[in-house]
């Protein structure tokens, strides 16, 4: 994991969303949520998104998560313009 990616757990059951952030060495924690079926997302500018669906939890479990973010794509935009100077002979 890297460090400052936006950590957002879904609660299915009743809708509620949490985020976090991971800390400077990547882990993330959430407290108090309570036994119930989530979808995870970890986000970071430059990475593609990891998504886990249909997480089942129990109340009081811990669960180690290890995402992987892989590197976006990076895409480059050049504009090339030019004119003709067209002479009459």
């Amino acid at each position: 994991m890297v460090p400052g990616a936006k950590v957002t757990i879904t609660d299915l059951q009743i809708g509620v969303t949490k985020e976090t952030r991971t800390n400077q060495t990547g882990y993330f924690r959430f407290d108090s949520i309570g036994a119930s079926t989530y979808d995870v997302e970890v986000q970071l500018n430059g990475f593609k998104s990891w998504q886990l669906k249909g997480l089942v939890l129990q109340s009081g479990e811990i669960r180690n998560l290890a995402p992987i973010l892989q590197v976006g794509s990076v895409s480059v935009n050049v504009e090339v313009s030019a004119s003709v100077n067209q002479s009459t002979w």
